[in-house]
């Protein structure tokens, strides 16, 4: 006889099965996940120059079978290479073994988030959602095209305006203002009438404005609204 299991069945026993296991074998409970795992070899690879294999493995803390996973992971990304010295094999980092430990770095933030960065977020975002439907705009999210990179989108009549949090604390705030950033050269962003930035760096403002939004911090953000549209 034939069985099916829903999707979200399946996923608690999976998860049950997991605290189960766990919470009886407290070495399970500190495993490492992949993210950290090849962030750390990177970081051994990238401080060395150049690292044996058993060297690393033995660094890295991973048996043999793990090893020659996660080393796969890294040929394929391109970050690592592996040269032959005598009997030995030496594996060092390519060009690309810094872009990738930073995407692994922002990769770690976005599953792992600081709860006090998501409490300020919030914070702030529902500061702006607020401020704009008190001036008549009606806020929505976006889950797709250009405008994903915003927060959300304000309209009121004609008008149309994007949204964003820019924390400094926060690491995906740069990343983001780069795609924006890239996005408006582009003018893929032609659709909306203006883009309101909030930030708590000065620093940033000065760029931020050169690219065309409306930049600014929460306390005057209300201010800032009268002249939007």
């Amino acid at each position: 006889m034939d069985y099916y299991y829903h999707p979200d069945v399946l996923a608690r026993v999976v998860r049950a099965g997991e605290d189960a296991r766990s919470a009886s074998h407290p070495k399970l409970r500190n495993r490492r996940d992949t993210l950290e795992i090849l962030s750390t070899m990177l970081e051994i690879l990238m401080s060395e120059g150049g690292v044996t294999k058993t060297r690393l493995m033995n660094q890295a803390n991973l048996n043999p079978i793990s090893f020659q996973r996660y080393i796969m992971m890294l040929e394929c990304a391109g970050a690592i290479e592996s040269i032959e010295d005598g009997p030995r094999l030496i594996y060092k980092p390519t060009p690309r073994a810094a872009s990738l430990r930073l995407l692994l770095a922002l990769l770690s933030n976005i599953l792992n988030p600081d709860p006090e960065i998501i409490r300020e977020y919030r914070k702030v975002y529902e500061a702006i959602r607020s401020a704009l439907e008190s001036t008549g705009f009606e806020v929505r999210s976006v889950h797709d095209g250009s405008e994903a990179v915003l927060d959300g989108i304000a309209e009121r009549d004609e008008c149309r305006v994007g949204f964003m949090v820019a924390l400094s604390k926060d690491p995906l705030t740069l990343p983001r203002l780069a795609l924006y950033a890239n996005l408006s050269q582009s003018n893929e962003l032609k659709e909306l009438d203006d883009v309101i930035i909030v930030t708590d760096n000065e620093e940033w403002v000065r760029g931020l404005i050169a690219s065309g939004a409306t930049v600014t911090s929460t306390g005057s953000l209300r201010e800032v609204l009268r002249g939007v549209c």
